[in-house]
Order: C-alpha cells, then structure tokens, then sequence
C-alpha cells in the first residue's frame, strides 16, 4: 500500500510539474520554408567553442514542416547559444556564396544577427538556470 502511495505521488509530481523533473530547453524552429535535406542544431558553451566550431551538443532532423521542435536535454545551468541551419543539399556544411553570405537558411538564439557574420556569443546567449526554457529561433 505505501509503495503504490509513493508510486502515485511521483506520477501526481510529474504531470504537474514537467519542467522541474524532465528539465530541458525547448527549440521551436520557424519559418522553415521547404521539406528538404537536414535541420542541423548546435549547442555552444563559449565565444571560443563557437568561433572553433566545438560544439557542446548536436542534433540532426529532417527538414519535415514549416515549423519544427528540437528538445535539449542534460544541460547543467549556464551559458548558452544555439545556431542552427537547414543543410537543404545534405553536404554538412552551411553553404555560402562567393561573396561570403549564407545561401541556406540559418538562425541563431535570441534571433541575434551580425553585420557581417555571424553574431557574437555574447549577443546570442541565454542563460539556463534548469528546469524548462522555451526559445524560438527564426530561420532567415
């Protein structure tokens, strides 16, 4: 009897209070204009992995909808940014062209920009403090 009260609670905990036992930052990924090749999403923890292109986490989805969701799980609180870009003819590499701009769709956390580039760390960075986050990255 006490081991199904506890079973109970636990269940009862869970439902109203998902973010706290499953934490986890949650991407909506929009404007993502045609169904083809890969969404790839990378997780950085610092100016530096960023510019090294050492990513702390990565993620591949097909490119299925206009809009699409990416759960990131297992981060410890702190610093973060995500960039992300639909690697529409599946080479893995954000295609650009001779003049230097992106001709694949692309987006960054906080929807930052650069001016010539992509943007700093520190203009694309969120803090994660644990439990659940939602951001929205637009792609461009």
């Amino acid at each position: 009897m006490i081991q199904h009260r506890k079973i109970w609670g636990f269940l009862i905990l869970a439902f109203m209070m998902p973010g706290m036992l499953f934490p986890a930052v949650l991407l909506e990924l929009r404007d993502i204009k045609q169904f083809k090749g890969s969404i790839m999403v990378g997780v950085f923890k610092s100016e530096r992995d960023f510019k090294d292109h050492k990513q702390y986490k990565r993620f591949i989805r097909k490119a299925t909808s206009h809009t699409m969701k990416v759960k990131i799980n297992d981060l410890e609180p702190g610093w973060y940014m995500v960039a992300v870009f639909q690697d529409e003819n599946e080479n893995g590499e954000l295609d650009s062209s001779f003049l230097g701009p992106p001709t694949e769709p692309y987006g960054f956390s906080n929807n930052a920009r650069g001016l010539l580039g992509a943007p700093s760390f520190e203009k694309a960075k969120f803090y994660y403090k644990g439990g659940e986050l939602s951001l929205t990255i637009q792609l461009r």
